[in-house]
C-alpha cells in the first residue's frame, strides 16, 4: 500500500471518530460543509484525501484542531 493511501486511510478513520462523537451523520457533517454526502464517505473510507482548505473547514464544523484530524499520521 502506498504512503498516501495509509495517509488517506488514517484521516478517514480520524473524521469517521470525531464526527461520530460529535453524533453527526454523514450527511449532517454534508450539509454543515455544503458538501454532498459521497464525499464525507469517500474520506472516511480512504478513497479521497481533502484539500487543506477543505480539512479546514471540516475541523471548524467538527471543533477539533487539524491536528486531531491527522493524529496518526506520519
Amino acid at each position: 500500500m502506498k504512503n498516501k493511501d495509509l495517509v488517506a486511510l488514517a484521516f478517514g478513520r480520524n473524521l469517521r471518530r470525531i464526527r461520530t462523537s460529535r453524533k453527526l451523520s454523514q450527511g449532517g457533517l454534508a450539509t454543515l460543509l455544503g458538501y454532498s454526502p459521497i464525499n464525507i464517505s469517500r474520506y472516511e473510507n480512504g478513497h479521497k484525501m481533502p484539500t487543506l482548505g477543505a480539512m479546514v473547514k471540516i475541523s471548524a464544523a467538527l471543533r477539533c484542531t487539524l491536528a486531531d484530524l491527522v493524529k496518526g499520521i506520519n
